[in-house]
């Protein structure tokens, strides 16, 4: 059989449903297997936090709240995703996804081209 390590799931949150988490949800969507074979394991989207539940998203089946903690504190979230534009709450849940210990990629200040991944 298998590595067991390999074939465990790893589970994503996004925090952020507009234009860049949106491109971030297709790209898991559309792409799904190429990431597979880059982490060396599956990566499924599990869930997203968005400010308004009620704007229309094209996001298929992926679970949306309004709540960020739901998807901080739910031990399947492996990887945190922050995409929300504006520094706060932004900052904010940034910190919390760092209490975690898990890792997270966060979109860059205003004005820098690239992202950072702690």
């Amino acid at each position: 059989m298998g590595d067991p390590a390999v074939s465990t799931q790893v589970g994503v949150a996004l925090l952020g449903l507009g234009t860049v988490g949106s491109a971030v949800a297709r790209v898991f969507a559309d792409r799904g297997k190429r990431l597979d074979a880059a982490a060396g394991r599956p990566l499924r989207l599990i869930g997203a936090a968005v400010r308004d539940r009620r704007k229309a998203r094209d996001v298929g089946d992926l679970a949306v709240t309004t709540d960020p903690f739901r998807l901080l504190d739910d031990p399947g979230i492996h990887i945190v995703i922050e995409v929300i534009g504006g520094t706060s709450p932004a900052r904010d849940l940034h910190f919390a996804a760092s209490r975690s210990s898990r890792p997270r990629a966060c979109s860059p200040p205003r004005g820098r081209a690239s992202s950072a991944v702690s």
